[in-house]
């Protein structure tokens, strides 16, 4: 059991050899059209940046 707090998207490697409680799902995928995944990443962009500093 690893916190979200202590994997850092930078050096996730570390963490990710200590995950021992994970069975990926055999084949499962993702689908999204990339005009939506796009349009998702700039509303959320928008929002932080109004959070402010």
């Amino acid at each position: 059991m690893i916190e979200g707090w202590g994997i850092y998207p930078s050096d996730y490697l570390s963490t990710a050899r200590a995950v021992a409680d994970f069975d990926p799902i055999a084949g499962a995928q993702v689908v999204c059209s990339l005009i939506d995944l796009a349009a998702r990443i700039d509303a959320n962009r928008a929002t932080l940046e109004a959070t402010g500093p």
